[in-house]
């Protein structure tokens, strides 16, 4: 802090806002990405749910009946959900019934099949009942990709910091257009 007595008043102004300022970005990048993983998640337990439901009501007959193709045709519509990677159904004695798999890599079903959801590092799980009339028919197993909340945290971490930079710089050589700032803010916040 020696080296701090022989510096000019105005050096040491210029340099407490830009810690305060760092300072405060920091904070806001550290609560704007724990919130947007928060709600990426809860977005994301909520389709993998309702998906789930429908997958349940509309395979509940294949189940009752013993019709796996049947089954399997069902699952088959979750093609059109690219993130989506696999999906099973069990029988009562929890049983692999009928199974989907995306084009990729073979995979081990899961073994446990405890209605809920849970996230893994790279995987969304969701286990829900399939029932008719209150009884128990089976439970079905939805795997999704958990990438698109950490991607876009990242990506707007990324900006945030760019920002940080940018204001640093500007800052630091004393330029009053404040110009580039303001259209740096804008376009993290409003993309």
């Amino acid at each position: 802090m020696n080296w701090l007595c022989n510096v000019p008043i105005r050096r040491k102004l210029t340099i407490f806002t830009i810690l305060a300022s760092g300072a405060s970005l920091v904070i806001a990048s550290v609560a704007f990405f724990v919130y947007e993983q928060v709600a990426a998640r809860r977005a994301m337990t909520a389709a993998a749910v309702s998906t789930a439901e429908m997958l349940g009501l509309n395979s509940a007959s294949a189940l009752s009946f013993g019709d796996p193709p049947a089954a399997e045709s069902t699952l088959r519509s979750l093609t059109a959900q690219p993130h989506i990677i696999g999906a099973c159904i069990f029988d009562q004695d929890a049983k692999l019934f009928a199974t989907y798999q995306r084009d990729v890599a073979p995979r081990s079903w899961p073994t446990s099949v405890a209605v809920g959801t849970r996230f893994t590092s790279a995987t969304l799980e969701t286990f829900r009942p399939i029932t008719v009339d209150g009884e128990m028919l089976g439970t079905d197993a939805i795997i999704g990709l958990n990438t698109d909340s950490q991607t876009k945290a990242s990506f707007k971490i990324c900006k945030i910091l760019t920002l940080l930079v940018q204001y640093i710089k500007c800052r630091c050589n004393c330029c009053s257009d404040n110009d580039v700032v303001l259209r740096m803010t804008q376009q993290v916040f409003l993309n």
